[in-house]
């Protein structure tokens, strides 16, 4: 009878710790994915951001997907509009074997590398995002090329940002601690 409990007793721990393990495999298995967002037709504003400077209304119109690669159009404005053809690479930033892409690669029309961005978040209806984005070549200074957007769709853009990606943003700025501005307005659509 005791062996008979011991032996209950084991067996109960190991599918405890069975079922746990399968939960901890199940949430690194799980990768957020630029293609879900960075569909044809798409338009992504950058709502809230820790970038120093001034430039506002800045957005980005999708005009081509394929399997590892985006086009789109930059518009951002300062003194005056201005837009920008640009081209992503798509890559896995966190695991190469996984089938989604948490990372992109930006280069401009000539070819020039621009900056890598990292999808932190992605919410469920896919309205929303948080992006670690790593500028190249303007400073030496990382801290000034390395900040976080918090982007929102076009369609959701007028009822602002949705709660779940607004707490995700001020929790990676709590690691950061840089202070953030909101470059998007009414007077942006």
């Amino acid at each position: 009878m005791a062996a008979l409990a011991i032996y209950v007793r084991l067996v109960s721990g190991l599918l405890l710790v069975t079922a746990f393990a399968g939960q901890a495999v199940k949430a690194e298995e799980s990768t957020e994915d630029f293609k879900q967002m960075l569909v044809k037709g798409s338009v992504f504003w950058v709502f809230n951001t820790s970038e120093p400077g001034e430039i506002a209304c800045r957005k980005d119109e999708i005009s081509n997907v394929q399997e590892k690669n985006v086009s789109f159009a930059r518009y951002s404005r300062k003194e005056t509009t201005s837009s920008e053809n640009l081209y992503g690479i798509l890559f896995n930033w966190d695991d190469d074997d996984s089938r989604g892409y948490d990372g992109i690669t930006i280069y401009n029309s000539k070819d020039e590398l621009l900056s890598e961005e990292y999808l932190e978040y992605l919410n469920p209806s896919k309205t929303c995002a948080v992006v670690k984005v790593m500028k190249f070549g303007d400073s030496k200074d990382a801290n000034k090329n390395t900040w976080r957007d918090l982007r929102v769709s076009n369609a959701g853009v007028v009822s602002g940002a949705p709660q779940d990606c607004a707490e995700q943003f001020e929790n990676a700025l709590k690691v950061t601690r840089k202070p953030t501005r909101q470059p998007y307005t009414d007077q942006c659509k």
